[in-house]
Protein backbone atom coordinates (compact mmCIF):
# COMPACT_ATOMS: atom_id res chain seq x y z
CA UNK A 1 0.00 0.00 0.00
CA UNK A 2 1.20 3.34 -0.67
CA UNK A 3 -0.80 5.94 0.94
CA UNK A 4 -1.34 9.77 0.51
CA UNK A 5 -2.76 11.36 3.55
CA UNK A 6 -4.23 14.99 2.71
CA UNK A 7 -5.30 16.76 6.21
CA UNK A 8 -5.12 20.18 6.64
CA UNK A 9 -5.37 19.32 10.40
CA UNK A 10 -2.05 18.21 10.05
CA UNK A 11 -0.99 22.15 10.18
CA UNK A 12 -3.23 23.71 12.34
CA UNK A 13 -3.87 24.91 15.60
CA UNK A 14 -6.68 23.40 16.21
CA UNK A 15 -7.79 19.94 18.14
CA UNK A 16 -7.85 18.28 15.69
CA UNK A 17 -4.32 18.62 14.90
CA UNK A 18 -3.90 15.56 17.43
CA UNK A 19 -6.20 13.22 15.39
CA UNK A 20 -4.50 13.99 12.42
CA UNK A 21 -0.79 13.45 14.06
CA UNK A 22 -1.97 10.40 15.92
CA UNK A 23 -3.17 8.75 12.58
CA UNK A 24 -0.29 10.02 10.37
CA UNK A 25 2.24 8.58 12.83
CA UNK A 26 0.25 5.43 13.07
CA UNK A 27 -0.01 5.05 9.53
CA UNK A 28 3.86 5.75 9.21
CA UNK A 29 4.39 2.94 12.00
CA UNK A 30 2.25 0.12 10.34
CA UNK A 31 3.08 0.68 6.64
CA UNK A 32 6.33 2.31 7.02
CA UNK A 33 7.18 5.75 6.60
CA UNK A 34 8.60 5.44 2.93
CA UNK A 35 4.98 4.30 1.98
CA UNK A 36 3.35 7.52 3.62
CA UNK A 37 3.21 10.99 1.98
CA UNK A 38 0.89 13.71 3.78
CA UNK A 39 0.28 17.27 2.80
CA UNK A 40 1.04 19.37 4.49
CA UNK A 41 3.85 18.70 6.64
CA UNK A 42 3.12 17.32 10.12
CA UNK A 43 3.27 20.12 13.19
CA UNK A 44 2.58 19.77 16.71
CA UNK A 45 -0.40 22.23 16.47
CA UNK A 46 -0.29 22.13 20.14
CA UNK A 47 2.46 24.67 20.55
CA UNK A 48 0.47 27.54 18.95
CA UNK A 49 -1.84 30.17 20.57
CA UNK A 50 -5.83 29.89 19.82
CA UNK A 51 -6.31 33.31 19.11
CA UNK A 52 -9.73 34.76 20.56
CA UNK A 53 -9.49 38.22 18.66
CA UNK A 54 -9.76 36.32 15.55
CA UNK A 55 -12.46 34.12 16.14
CA UNK A 56 -14.60 37.07 17.09
CA UNK A 57 -13.51 38.82 13.84
CA UNK A 58 -14.72 36.09 11.60
CA UNK A 59 -17.78 35.43 13.75
CA UNK A 60 -19.30 39.19 12.59
CA UNK A 61 -17.99 38.47 8.89
CA UNK A 62 -19.43 35.23 8.46
CA UNK A 63 -21.34 36.13 5.42
CA UNK A 64 -18.63 37.63 3.82
CA UNK A 65 -15.88 35.06 4.70
CA UNK A 66 -18.47 32.52 3.40
CA UNK A 67 -18.30 33.48 -0.21
CA UNK A 68 -15.01 34.36 -0.09
CA UNK A 69 -13.95 30.92 1.28
CA UNK A 70 -16.10 29.45 -1.15
CA UNK A 71 -14.59 30.38 -4.25
CA UNK A 72 -11.06 30.61 -2.36
CA UNK A 73 -11.42 26.92 -1.94
CA UNK A 74 -12.60 25.57 -5.30
CA UNK A 75 -9.18 27.55 -6.81
CA UNK A 76 -6.62 26.60 -4.46
CA UNK A 77 -8.09 22.94 -4.50
CA UNK A 78 -6.79 23.43 -8.33
CA UNK A 79 -3.72 24.55 -7.54
CA UNK A 80 -3.05 22.95 -4.42
CA UNK A 81 -3.53 19.53 -6.48
CA UNK A 82 -1.10 20.27 -9.11
CA UNK A 83 1.35 21.07 -7.00
CA UNK A 84 1.05 17.72 -4.78
CA UNK A 85 0.73 15.45 -8.05
CA UNK A 86 3.80 17.21 -9.34
CA UNK A 87 5.42 16.34 -6.19
CA UNK A 88 4.74 12.71 -6.03
CA UNK A 89 5.58 12.39 -9.06
CA UNK A 90 9.03 14.06 -9.15
CA UNK A 91 9.61 11.50 -6.13
CA UNK A 92 8.69 8.66 -8.09
CA UNK A 93 5.58 7.97 -5.50
CA UNK A 94 2.32 6.69 -7.25
CA UNK A 95 -0.13 6.43 -4.30
CA UNK A 96 -2.78 3.38 -4.12
CA UNK A 97 -5.17 5.06 -1.50
CA UNK A 98 -5.42 8.75 -1.30
CA UNK A 99 -6.89 9.83 2.35
CA UNK A 100 -8.52 13.28 3.19
CA UNK A 101 -9.95 14.58 5.70
CA UNK A 102 -12.84 16.55 4.38
CA UNK A 103 -12.90 20.43 4.84
CA UNK A 104 -15.61 22.62 3.36
CA UNK A 105 -15.63 23.01 -0.69
CA UNK A 106 -12.15 21.52 -0.93
CA UNK A 107 -12.17 18.84 -3.56
CA UNK A 108 -8.24 18.21 -4.30
CA UNK A 109 -8.24 14.41 -3.32
CA UNK A 110 -10.60 13.41 -5.97
CA UNK A 111 -8.66 15.06 -8.80
CA UNK A 112 -5.49 13.46 -7.45
CA UNK A 113 -7.05 9.56 -6.81
CA UNK A 114 -8.22 10.39 -10.62
CA UNK A 115 -5.26 11.32 -12.25
CA UNK A 116 -3.57 8.01 -10.31
CA UNK A 117 -6.28 5.70 -10.54
CA UNK A 118 -6.25 5.26 -6.24
CA UNK A 119 -8.84 4.26 -4.01
CA UNK A 120 -10.55 7.75 -2.59
CA UNK A 121 -11.12 7.22 1.08
CA UNK A 122 -12.73 10.89 2.85
CA UNK A 123 -12.41 11.11 6.33
CA UNK A 124 -15.96 12.34 7.95
CA UNK A 125 -15.38 14.16 11.24
CA UNK A 126 -18.84 16.42 10.96
CA UNK A 127 -21.85 16.70 9.02
CA UNK A 128 -21.21 19.72 7.41
CA UNK A 129 -24.78 20.64 6.56
CA UNK A 130 -25.54 20.05 10.04
CA UNK A 131 -22.81 21.81 11.97
CA UNK A 132 -22.45 25.13 9.74
CA UNK A 133 -26.26 25.02 8.52
CA UNK A 134 -28.14 24.58 11.82
CA UNK A 135 -25.73 25.19 14.82
CA UNK A 136 -23.74 27.88 13.09
CA UNK A 137 -26.30 28.93 10.54
CA UNK A 138 -23.83 30.21 8.17
CA UNK A 139 -24.85 31.10 4.90
CA UNK A 140 -24.31 29.37 1.20
CA UNK A 141 -25.85 25.66 2.99
CA UNK A 142 -27.08 24.98 -0.34
CA UNK A 143 -23.91 25.11 -1.91
CA UNK A 144 -22.14 23.56 1.16
CA UNK A 145 -24.85 20.38 1.03
CA UNK A 146 -23.89 20.01 -2.96
CA UNK A 147 -19.81 20.27 -2.28
CA UNK A 148 -20.82 17.60 0.65
CA UNK A 149 -22.62 15.30 -1.08
CA UNK A 150 -20.42 15.07 -4.18
CA UNK A 151 -17.06 14.10 -2.08
CA UNK A 152 -19.07 11.34 -0.23
CA UNK A 153 -20.63 9.63 -3.92
CA UNK A 154 -16.87 9.97 -5.51
CA UNK A 155 -15.43 8.36 -2.51
CA UNK A 156 -15.23 4.36 -2.25
CA UNK A 157 -14.92 4.44 1.24
CA UNK A 158 -15.97 7.40 3.66
CA UNK A 159 -14.20 7.11 7.34
CA UNK A 160 -16.53 8.73 10.08
CA UNK A 161 -15.89 8.63 13.63
CA UNK A 162 -19.07 7.92 15.15
CA UNK A 163 -22.96 5.49 14.53
CA UNK A 164 -24.37 8.86 14.87
CA UNK A 165 -22.32 10.83 12.13
CA UNK A 166 -22.71 8.09 9.82
CA UNK A 167 -26.87 8.12 10.45
CA UNK A 168 -26.85 11.56 10.00
CA UNK A 169 -25.18 11.47 6.46
CA UNK A 170 -26.91 8.30 5.14
CA UNK A 171 -30.74 10.04 5.93
CA UNK A 172 -29.78 13.39 4.58
CA UNK A 173 -27.75 12.37 1.23
CA UNK A 174 -29.71 8.58 0.82
CA UNK A 175 -26.49 7.07 1.34
CA UNK A 176 -26.14 3.14 2.08
CA UNK A 177 -23.99 2.36 5.39
CA UNK A 178 -22.26 -0.13 3.59
CA UNK A 179 -20.17 2.97 2.09
CA UNK A 180 -19.11 3.65 5.55
CA UNK A 181 -16.54 2.61 8.07
CA UNK A 182 -17.23 3.97 11.47
CA UNK A 183 -13.90 3.74 13.37
CA UNK A 184 -13.56 5.86 17.07
CA UNK A 185 -11.01 8.13 17.80
CA UNK A 186 -8.13 7.31 20.00
CA UNK A 187 -5.05 8.35 21.78
CA UNK A 188 -1.49 8.77 21.25
CA UNK A 189 0.42 5.60 22.94
CA UNK A 190 3.64 6.98 22.05
CA UNK A 191 2.83 9.95 24.25
CA UNK A 192 1.28 8.26 27.35
CA UNK A 193 3.88 5.07 27.17
CA UNK A 194 5.39 5.75 30.97
CA UNK A 195 5.46 2.93 33.24
CA UNK A 196 3.64 3.19 36.78
CA UNK A 197 6.57 4.70 39.04
CA UNK A 198 7.21 7.41 36.37
CA UNK A 199 3.95 8.38 35.88
CA UNK A 200 3.59 8.64 39.97
CA UNK A 201 7.23 10.45 39.82
CA UNK A 202 5.53 12.89 37.22
CA UNK A 203 2.43 13.06 38.89
CA UNK A 204 4.15 14.19 42.24
CA UNK A 205 6.50 16.82 40.74
CA UNK A 206 3.55 18.75 38.99
CA UNK A 207 1.61 18.78 42.08
CA UNK A 208 4.58 20.05 44.03
CA UNK A 209 5.45 22.70 41.32
CA UNK A 210 1.44 23.65 41.15
CA UNK A 211 0.65 23.47 44.92
CA UNK A 212 -1.76 21.31 44.61
CA UNK A 213 -0.64 18.74 47.42
CA UNK A 214 -3.75 17.77 49.36
CA UNK A 215 -6.20 18.93 46.93
CA UNK A 216 -8.62 16.90 44.65
CA UNK A 217 -8.14 18.41 41.18
CA UNK A 218 -11.05 17.52 38.61
CA UNK A 219 -9.89 18.37 35.32
CA UNK A 220 -11.87 19.93 32.05
CA UNK A 221 -9.81 19.42 29.23
CA UNK A 222 -10.39 20.73 25.83
CA UNK A 223 -11.55 23.89 23.53
CA UNK A 224 -13.97 25.80 25.46
CA UNK A 225 -16.95 25.82 22.62
CA UNK A 226 -20.59 26.38 23.85
CA UNK A 227 -21.72 23.07 23.43
CA UNK A 228 -18.81 21.34 24.98
CA UNK A 229 -21.40 22.47 28.47
CA UNK A 230 -19.03 25.31 29.77
CA UNK A 231 -21.55 27.42 31.44
CA UNK A 232 -23.09 24.40 33.29
CA UNK A 233 -19.55 23.28 34.03
CA UNK A 234 -18.60 26.94 36.02
CA UNK A 235 -22.13 27.26 37.80
CA UNK A 236 -20.75 23.71 39.12
CA UNK A 237 -17.98 24.41 40.00
CA UNK A 238 -19.01 27.17 41.99
CA UNK A 239 -21.66 25.33 43.84
CA UNK A 240 -18.68 23.00 44.80
CA UNK A 241 -16.48 26.67 46.12
CA UNK A 242 -17.08 26.06 50.11
CA UNK A 243 -15.44 22.56 49.48
CA UNK A 244 -11.61 23.63 49.99
CA UNK A 245 -10.03 20.69 49.04
CA UNK A 246 -11.72 20.31 45.62
CA UNK A 247 -9.76 22.15 42.57
CA UNK A 248 -10.70 22.65 39.62
CA UNK A 249 -8.18 22.87 36.21
CA UNK A 250 -9.02 23.95 32.60
CA UNK A 251 -6.97 23.12 29.72
CA UNK A 252 -6.95 24.41 26.44
CA UNK A 253 -9.37 27.46 24.99
CA UNK A 254 -11.42 29.06 22.60
CA UNK A 255 -14.76 30.99 22.14
CA UNK A 256 -15.72 31.09 25.84
CA UNK A 257 -12.53 32.12 26.71
CA UNK A 258 -13.75 35.05 28.62
CA UNK A 259 -16.49 33.38 30.49
CA UNK A 260 -13.40 31.04 31.87
CA UNK A 261 -11.09 33.99 32.47
CA UNK A 262 -14.06 35.80 34.41
CA UNK A 263 -15.13 32.71 36.91
CA UNK A 264 -11.48 33.04 37.93
CA UNK A 265 -11.41 36.50 38.63
CA UNK A 266 -13.92 35.99 40.82
CA UNK A 267 -13.27 32.99 42.16
CA UNK A 268 -10.98 31.28 44.05
CA UNK A 269 -11.87 27.22 42.73
CA UNK A 270 -10.33 27.44 39.74
CA UNK A 271 -6.93 27.70 37.62
CA UNK A 272 -6.98 28.05 34.11
CA UNK A 273 -4.04 27.17 31.99
CA UNK A 274 -5.23 28.20 28.32
CA UNK A 275 -3.84 25.95 25.91
CA UNK A 276 -0.82 23.93 26.88
CA UNK A 277 1.21 21.59 24.70
CA UNK A 278 0.90 17.74 24.62
CA UNK A 279 3.71 17.41 27.34
CA UNK A 280 2.14 19.34 29.49
CA UNK A 281 -1.41 18.49 29.00
CA UNK A 282 -0.50 14.83 29.69
CA UNK A 283 1.13 15.60 32.87
CA UNK A 284 -1.66 17.86 33.56
CA UNK A 285 -3.39 14.42 33.60
CA UNK A 286 -1.39 12.67 35.12
CA UNK A 287 -1.51 15.02 38.06
CA UNK A 288 -5.32 14.76 38.11
CA UNK A 289 -7.85 12.76 40.31
CA UNK A 290 -10.98 12.90 38.09
CA UNK A 291 -11.67 14.49 34.37
CA UNK A 292 -14.91 15.52 33.04
CA UNK A 293 -16.83 16.01 29.84
CA UNK A 294 -20.30 18.31 30.78
CA UNK A 295 -21.54 18.42 26.87
CA UNK A 296 -24.61 19.46 26.41
CA UNK A 297 -27.07 16.54 25.57
CA UNK A 298 -28.60 16.86 22.44
CA UNK A 299 -30.18 13.35 19.67
CA UNK A 300 -27.46 14.72 17.09
CA UNK A 301 -23.93 13.92 19.45
CA UNK A 302 -21.90 13.05 16.25
CA UNK A 303 -18.83 14.14 18.10
CA UNK A 304 -15.87 11.50 18.95
CA UNK A 305 -14.42 13.52 22.14
CA UNK A 306 -10.73 13.39 21.68
CA UNK A 307 -9.76 14.24 24.66
CA UNK A 308 -11.66 11.66 26.32
CA UNK A 309 -8.89 9.32 24.82
CA UNK A 310 -6.59 11.39 26.52
CA UNK A 311 -7.88 10.72 29.65
CA UNK A 312 -7.82 7.51 28.94
CA UNK A 313 -4.62 7.70 27.31
CA UNK A 314 -3.48 8.98 30.99
CA UNK A 315 -5.66 6.21 33.06
CA UNK A 316 -7.37 9.09 34.59
CA UNK A 317 -10.84 8.27 35.56
CA UNK A 318 -13.45 10.58 34.44
CA UNK A 319 -17.46 11.67 34.20
CA UNK A 320 -18.95 12.45 30.85
CA UNK A 321 -23.23 13.04 30.02
CA UNK A 322 -24.47 9.62 28.60
CA UNK A 323 -24.80 10.83 25.27
CA UNK A 324 -23.37 9.23 22.05
CA UNK A 325 -20.01 7.82 21.86
CA UNK A 326 -19.48 8.93 25.42
CA UNK A 327 -22.19 6.65 26.41
CA UNK A 328 -21.09 3.71 24.17
CA UNK A 329 -17.78 3.72 25.01
CA UNK A 330 -18.54 3.41 28.64
CA UNK A 331 -21.17 1.30 28.46
CA UNK A 332 -19.46 -0.99 26.29
CA UNK A 333 -15.77 -0.95 27.78
CA UNK A 334 -15.85 0.62 30.78
CA UNK A 335 -18.66 1.11 33.57
CA UNK A 336 -21.77 3.29 34.19
CA UNK A 337 -19.66 4.95 36.44
CA UNK A 338 -18.06 7.24 34.17
CA UNK A 339 -21.89 9.00 33.02
CA UNK A 340 -24.01 11.26 34.16
CA UNK A 341 -27.43 11.61 33.13
CA UNK A 342 -27.23 14.98 31.98
CA UNK A 343 -25.10 18.40 32.23
CA UNK A 344 -27.05 19.95 35.23
CA UNK A 345 -24.58 21.62 37.38
CA UNK A 346 -26.58 20.24 40.23
CA UNK A 347 -26.44 16.63 38.79
CA UNK A 348 -22.27 17.21 37.91
CA UNK A 349 -21.68 18.58 41.35
CA UNK A 350 -23.29 16.00 43.03
CA UNK A 351 -21.10 13.58 41.18
CA UNK A 352 -18.04 15.22 41.78
CA UNK A 353 -18.96 15.55 45.52
CA UNK A 354 -19.73 11.48 45.48
CA UNK A 355 -16.32 10.50 43.76
CA UNK A 356 -14.52 12.16 45.66
CA UNK A 357 -15.75 11.22 48.92
CA UNK A 358 -15.13 7.76 47.55
CA UNK A 359 -11.50 6.85 47.34
CA UNK A 360 -12.99 2.90 46.81
CA UNK A 361 -15.13 4.16 43.48
CA UNK A 362 -11.68 6.49 42.66
CA UNK A 363 -9.79 3.41 42.64
CA UNK A 364 -12.10 0.90 40.70
CA UNK A 365 -12.62 3.44 38.37
CA UNK A 366 -9.14 4.19 37.38
CA UNK A 367 -8.64 0.34 37.39
CA UNK A 368 -10.94 -0.36 34.29
CA UNK A 369 -9.31 2.24 32.36
CA UNK A 370 -5.93 0.60 32.95
CA UNK A 371 -7.21 -2.75 32.16
CA UNK A 372 -8.55 -1.19 28.86
CA UNK A 373 -6.72 1.40 27.59
CA UNK A 374 -4.48 -0.60 25.48
CA UNK A 375 -7.17 -1.19 22.69
CA UNK A 376 -8.40 2.69 22.26
CA UNK A 377 -4.74 4.01 20.83
CA UNK A 378 -4.43 5.68 17.04
CA UNK A 379 -2.25 2.49 16.17
CA UNK A 380 -5.39 0.12 17.08
CA UNK A 381 -7.41 2.72 14.75
CA UNK A 382 -5.48 2.57 12.15
CA UNK A 383 -4.86 -1.15 11.94
CA UNK A 384 -9.08 -1.16 11.46
CA UNK A 385 -9.03 1.30 8.63
CA UNK A 386 -6.23 0.61 6.68
CA UNK A 387 -7.47 -3.42 6.83
CA UNK A 388 -10.95 -2.19 5.45
CA UNK A 389 -9.68 0.16 3.07
CA UNK A 390 -6.86 -2.34 1.35
CA UNK A 391 -9.78 -4.70 0.61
Amino acid sequence: MKLLYINDELGTSDGSNSHALGMCHAFEKIIGRENVRTYPVPQDGSQKPVNVGVNRWKSRLKCILAVIRCVRKKYLSLKKSKYIINKLKRENFIPTHVLARSTDFDITAIYIAKVFGAKLIYEVNTPMFYERGVLKKEPMTRQLEKWEKKILFAADKVYVVSNICRDMLCEHYGFNHRKFLVIPNGYMGDLYFEDKNTIEKLRTNVREKEDFEGKFIVTFVGSLKIWHGIKNFCTAVELLEKHENILFLVLGDGELHDYIVNYTRSHSNMIFKGKVSLQEMKEYLYASDLGVMPYEKNNYFYYSPLKMYDMIGAALPFIGTNVGQIEEICMDQLSKDFLVSDSSPELLSKVILNIYDNPGLQNSMKTVVEEKKACMTWIKRAEMLLKDIDC
